[in-house]
This record gives structure tokens, sequence and C-alpha cells, in this order.
């Protein structure tokens, strides 16, 4: 869990600087405007930004961020800042796994990035390839921080992707052990479509020239892009016939392996205890919830 965009009732009794905007160990709060009177509505802010960041004291994002690590972030908000994560609307999130693998290996493996399902990336930079899509964005990218992570991102614009808003509409929605979970199984899905080309010249040199011209064929981008779903897993299904057979380094295989491994490290809860704990939100303690007077939950529902 990363990025997100928050509307959030702030008390009286939490001291925020008066400035207009303002931004504290990574997050952007910035207060809310009537859209009518243009002025400035007294408790109401508009928070962007890492909470993985945040977490972190505002200094970087590219370790590992476990589940409960953020669970402790939203426990560190409520004390801090008087947010409850249940009565806080969600607008935007984001989601993913920071892989750590050589340097140059995570190069090699943007460089050999070609499609995610018929498409080709939006934007293509020799350390990120970016999928933009009406509903969602997906990243792979090397970390600004640490050269030798490869980020594996999905930033969620409309809700309705992967049918999410079925789970998700409050923050302390992202808290259900079913909700992390069906994010794993997203990545993976994501990694799964993608077409990666990874052939070397000296193992072409290996291959017939039928074999060549295959090879030749599913290095170019356009081939893929025009193809129907039939003949595409036909493609597909032959392409992986001739990794197997001259490349043992299969990129896609290796990376599955990789995200699953991580995802068991970042999850690593009991799913009934955590389903547990997130409908009954015991830890934010009753007491300070009373002195809150937070807003009431529907109005993130509507």
């Amino acid at each position: 869990m990363d990025g997100v965009k928050i509307d959030v009732s702030i008390p009286k009794s939490i001291v925020l600087p008066a400035e207009y905007r303002a931004e504290y160990r990574g997050l952007k709060i910035t207060q809310r405007t009537n859209y009518e009177t243009k002025k400035l509505i007294e408790g109401r802010y508009v928070i962007n930004g890492s909470l993985h960041k945040y977490f972190n004291a505002g200094k970087e994002n590219s370790n590992r961020y476990t589940y409960n690590d953020f669970r402790n972030t939203l426990i560190d908000l409520y004390t801090n800042l008087g947010i409850d994560p249940r009565a806080t609307r969600l607008y935007r999130f984001e989601f993913g796994f920071n892989i750590v693998m050589g340097q140059k290996e995570v190069i090699h493996l943007l460089k050999s990035l070609f499609l995610y399902k018929n498409h080709e990336p939006t934007e293509k930079k020799r350390s990120a390839k970016i999928f933009v899509f009406d509903r969602y964005i997906l990243k792979f990218y090397q970390k600004k921080e640490r050269k030798d992570v490869l980020r594996i991102e999905i930033k969620v614009i409309k809700k309705c992707f992967a049918g999410l808003n079925k789970w998700v509409q409050t923050l302390s929605d992202l808290l259900d052990a079913r909700v992390y979970c069906l994010m794993r199984n997203i990545i993976l899905d994501v990694v799964d479509k993608c077409i990666f080309v990874d052939v070397s010249p000296k193992q072409i040199k290996q291959l017939s020239r039928k074999e060549q011209t295959k090879i030749h064929q599913y290095s170019k981008p356009t081939f893929w892009k025009d193809l129907n779903k039939k003949d595409r897993y036909y493609h597909k299904k032959e392409f992986r016939k001739l990794l197997k057979k001259y490349n043992d380094n299969d990129i896609k295989k290796s990376l599955l392996e990789r995200v699953e491994n991580e995802a068991e490290k970042v999850l690593n809860f009991d799913v009934v205890l955590a389903s547990e704990n997130y409908n009954k939100m015991e830890f934010l303690g009753r007491e300070k919830l009373e002195k809150i007077n937070v807003k009431n939950l529907d109005r993130g529902r509507k």
C-alpha cells in the first residue's frame, strides 16, 4: 500500500500550520475550499502522498512495507492527526511490491518488457515502463532511492477497476485481509499477462532459420498488438517453447516467484484474525474516538 488521496475531517484539538497548504512526513495536506464561495472550509482537508513514506518519517518508500506497518500507520494518523480511517473517504490509492534484485537485472528486465496484454507501454524509459488506462495506471520502474529495487505498482484511478469498489470505500477498508489478498492476485495476474523478450545474439545463432524468423517476429511489439485472443495464445505458447529450449533464464517465471515470495513477507498475517481485527477496529481505542467526534461514515459511502 502506498500513495493515497483522502478526504479527511481533522478536529480543532489537532494543531496544524496556519497555511493553506502544508507538508508533514511526506504527506501534502491541503485545506478544502468551498467551490461556490471560494472560502476555506474549517477542519476539512485533502491529503495526498505516500503512507509508506509517512511511516518512514518522510524519508523514503523503497523498503518493505508490510500489512502490520500499514496498520501501525493508521494508528499513527489517528493519534497524531485525529484521522479516523473508518470515516476517511478514499479517492485514489496505489498498491504493489518492491522487488529486490541486482541493479543491472532491474534494467535488463525493464528492457525486456515489451507488452502488457496487447498494449505497448504508454511511456518508455530506461528506468521505467508505464501503461496508462482509464481505470488504472500500471508501472514497472526502478526506485530512485535504491537502484537495486524494481517496483511493480498499480495506481487505482477508478475503484471499479477489478471490482475493488465492492470492497474499498474508506481508508479502513484497506485493512481487510481479503482486499490485500485480492491486490496480491491482481499483481500476479498483471505480471503473467506481460510479454518479455529476452534472447541474446549468441542464443539466436543456435536457432534454425525458421526459429530465428519467429524470434524476430516475437521481438516486435507491433506483431503482438494486432493478434486476436486465439492467435495470441498460440504464439505465446510457441514463444515459451523457444525460450525453454534455448534460454534457461525465464524472466517472467522468475519474476512471478519473486512477487509470490515478497507478497508472503508483506502480508504475513492470519487471514481470519486480520479480518476480525478489521471488523472490530479495537486498536483505535474507543475513548479517543468519542473525543474526536468524527463525521458519520455514510458520508464516505455516497
